[in-house]
């Protein structure tokens, strides 16, 4: 048993997409090729888009930079200062609950 194609119409038959609907009934000439769709457009250049992430990754070093700071002086702050331990626990963690406050 062989399958053949059977097309709906033949190749005289076959409607002008531009000019005819699929009832034949006449169209004005309207351009029907889709628009592009906005959200492949690119909003920024490719250097554009270079300079934020540079932008954005030295002000997260920047922001965060206490994280280290505070733990590797704490031992020149202690002795400096002279200060026990829950006043050197409370600057450790003045960090995190600068943290808590700025993501709220």
């Amino acid at each position: 048993m062989s399958l053949k194609f059977n097309p709906k119409y033949t190749q005289s038959e076959i409607p002008d997409t531009k000019t005819q609907d699929s009832f034949g009934n006449q169209l004005a000439n309207y351009n029907f090729e889709p628009k592009p769709n906005k959200l492949y457009l690119r909003p920024f250049s490719k250097f554009n888009r270079k300079l934020l992430f540079i932008l954005l990754f030295f002000l997260n070093i920047v922001i965060n930079m206490d994280h280290g700071i505070i733990p590797a002086g704490i031992s020149t702050l202690q002795t400096d200062l002279d200060l026990d331990a829950v006043h050197i626990g409370m600057i450790g963690s003045f960090v995190f609950l600068g943290l808590t406050i700025g993501n709220r």
